[in-house]
């Protein structure tokens, strides 16, 4: 019988949720393997890695076949935030609202490589910063 991989489970932002679950769409790959990659590279290079080979080259020449996709999409997705009206409060929380749940599945070596590695850190914070990184590196 084969051991079941446990999922490991963070709240985040819906929108930084979808934004980087397209840029890995685009670029032919999924959350759950980027995510993974990143632990990966981080635990092997021995700090963390936000640099996504696969991620932040794609865009970067505007020969690229698909980078006209991916500002449309970006581009499409700003002009639908919607104007803060003067008479309006600002909410400066509505930007970092943990409004979504990630699941990715992570065998528990790779976990517990990522918690002896960086002992003072929380993994689910250096997710989101890595899909953050990803997302604004790619604007």
């Amino acid at each position: 019988m084969s051991e079941q991989v446990p999922l490991f489970n963070f709240r985040i932002n819906s929108k930084l949720k979808r934004d980087f679950s397209d840029l890995c769409k685009l670029n032919h790959s999924n959350t759950s393997n980027e995510l993974r990659s990143f632990i990966s590279r981080s635990i092997d290079s021995g700090k963390l890695n936000y640099d996504s080979p696969s991620l932040l080259s794609y865009g970067n020449s505007s020969s690229h076949s698909g980078y006209s996709q991916v500002k449309s999409i970006l581009d499409k997705a700003r002009s639908s935030v919607r104007e803060i009206d003067s008479s309006e409060s600002l909410n400066t929380n509505e930007d970092f609202e943990l409004d979504s749940t990630c699941n990715i599945k992570l065998d528990t070596d790779l976990k517990e490589g990522f918690l002896k590695a960086f002992p003072n850190t929380k993994l689910s914070a250096e997710l989101k910063r890595f899909m953050s990184h990803i997302v604004r590196s790619s604007k």
